[in-house]
């Protein structure tokens, strides 16, 4: 019982941040990222490139020429779209609040349970 609520609210925290898609066109997206505006190190991102391939990668470095991951490199002049992870404090927070419920709720009804079944 205990495994599957700390592994629910594992799920719960590990789900609070999400993909969001940068607004612009591509050569706004470009220009952005050659700035050092848009991308920094450690940001987690998924690149779709002007022939149609997606690139997910954890920032490493970013340059005027390029956007370079542990594993994998996108020219800057190839960016058609920017999807990046953003966390959601509230989200969080509300998810968080959800599955405590949840969990409190299963313990509730397992001690419920054990209590009544002592005293047939």
């Amino acid at each position: 019982m205990r495994a599957m609520i700390a592994w629910v609210m594992m799920i719960c925290v590990a789900g609070c941040a999400t993909m969001q898609t940068v607004t612009g066109s591509s050569l706004e997206l470009q220009e952005r990222i050659a700035a050092g505006e848009l991308l920094q190190p450690g940001d987690h991102v998924r690149i779709t490139t002007s022939d149609g391939s997606k690139h997910d990668l954890d920032v490493v470095s970013v340059t005027a020429y390029s956007i370079n991951g542990k594993k994998d490199s996108v020219p800057v002049k190839d960016v058609f779209s920017v999807e990046k992870r953003e966390g959601s404090i509230a989200g969080t927070v509300a998810v968080i609040t959800v599955a405590t419920i949840g969990a409190l709720a299963l313990i509730g009804l397992e001690a419920f349970k054990h209590g009544s079944a002592g005293g047939l």
